[in-house]
């Protein structure tokens, strides 16, 4: 009887011990072998807790051990599955999605997909999944109705929000949640209109901060909302040295956006309120820094366009990083076309986007004629088949054999027959 033959139950096992063996870094790489071993290393991980340990022990600074892609689903099959005298936190989580379920009047099917909602914002959390999976778990010495009001800000109930609100009074501060963030920042960032409304009239978050936020997370009928909110009433008091709104510069910090719109709304607002002078280059080339990093690609573009350095200099020593670098590294195919286009330095550029696996930087880099020095070996020792195969392919050579055979060790420890196989094809296996 082969492996595969073997009853599913009997093949877990085997998986399981496997799996135990290799480490969990080897032991998720048995995905690999085929669909079955794909679905079912998962599968098995998931049904014997095996990612407890790794998760309880893991580190916010340890970026060798990214989080498996499946952390989400292995929290909302554990949530699922924790028993009423079990980890705290799962069975928080748990109730928090019953009781959302119980005010939205969901169906059993939508309420796994607000679980799994749930899981998948718990996930983003800093260090969340080290505090629930660690021995002891972390208390939780909150009252429920905080992360219940944190997940319905989320999720966008108006009811449970107003609810809160009512029972606080004004001016109280918003609750906070380990789990899911605190409850101020997720209404700037993720709250309907409706919902910052009624924290604005609470007088639970500040206008001038709201504004700001709604702004760098490219919410423009939010932005607009914001501007003109009470504004009869309480007008904007961007002249006086006294106020929060002038020391605050919302006018400066607002134009930190990734939208255009609101970066012309904005302009339009300072010609009217202040201050008059120009955006300057120097401004410009910060803004073009913050796009490389997160991906703004339409934004990049237009700072370009009004004289941001292409290469980021600012003359300010912490920000040394240059934006083609930030963007290969992070995987942003549109800003480093528009920072070549711009005349921005390639060194080391190729070998970035080699190193963090991105095919379509690679390719755009190459048909630019650029660097590439130390790509293949980075490529290699990503374990990026197709990068090297496309490398080898427009005459790439490596000019360091040491380095070379450094990164082979890597692949064999990586297991990846498929890239030997090519560099042994090519005669650089040995």
């Amino acid at each position: 009887m082969q492996l595969l033959d073997l009853p599913l139950e009997l093949f877990r096992i085997i998986l399981y011990h496997s799996i135990a063996v290799r480490g969990m870094a080897r032991g998720v790489r048995l995905r690999l072998v085929n669909r079955l071993f794909a679905a079912e290393v998962v599968e098995t991980i998931h049904t014997f807790k095996m990612l407890d340990q790794p998760l309880a022990s893991s580190t916010t600074l340890d970026k060798a051990k990214p989080m498996p892609h499946f952390a989400a689903s292995y929290l909302k099959y554990r949530v699922l599955g924790e028993p009423e005298n079990g980890n705290g936190v799962l069975i928080c989580i748990r109730k928090v999605s019953e009781r959302l379920r119980e005010n939205m009047r969901s169906s059993s099917q939508e309420h796994a997909h607000i679980l799994g909602l749930l899981c998948g914002w718990a996930v983003e959390g800093q260090g969340t999944l080290r505090r629930i999976f660690r021995t002891p778990p972390h208390p939780i010495n909150e009252v429920l109705s905080d992360h219940v009001v944190a997940a319905a800000i989320r999720v966008g109930n108006v009811h449970i929000t107003r609810n809160w609100l009512a029972e606080v009074g004004r001016g109280a501060s918003g609750p906070y949640s380990w789990i899911f963030g605190h409850s101020t920042n997720l209404v700037l960032r993720y709250g309907t209109q409706e919902i910052v409304e009624l924290f604005l009239k609470g007088r639970h978050i500040d206008r001038c901060s709201a504004f700001i936020q709604a702004a760098r997370d490219g919410r423009e009928d939010l932005v607009r909302s914001l501007f003109n909110f009470e504004i009869a009433e309480f007008p904007w008091r961007f002249a006086d040295p006294s106020s929060n709104e002038s020391r605050s510069q919302p006018l400066k910090k607002a134009l930190h956006t990734p939208s255009i719109a609101i970066w012309n709304y904005v302009l339009g607002l300072r010609k009217v309120h202040g201050p008059q002078k120009p955006v300057s280059c120097r401004f410009s080339t910060r803004l073009l820094i913050r796009c490389a990093s997160h991906g703004c690609a339409v934004m990049a573009r237009h700072q370009l366009h009004l004289g941001a350095d292409a290469n980021g200099n600012t003359n300010t020593p912490f920000l040394s990083e240059r934006p083609i670098i930030d963007a290969c590294t992070r995987g942003y195919p549109e800003i480093v076309q528009a920072l070549l286009e711009y005349n921005a330095d390639d060194d080391g550029a190729m070998a970035a986007a080699a190193a963090s696996g991105h095919l379509a930087i690679v390719k755009i880099l190459l048909d630019n004629g650029c660097d590439t020095t130390d790509a293949l070996v980075k490529a290699v020792a990503g374990g990026y088949r197709d990068i090297v195969e496309l490398l080898l392919d427009n005459g790439v050579v490596v000019k360091n054999g040491d380095h070379l055979q450094l990164a082979i060790y890597r692949v064999f420890e990586l297991e990846h027959t498929a890239l030997l196989h090519l560099l042994n094809e090519r005669g650089l296996g040995s």
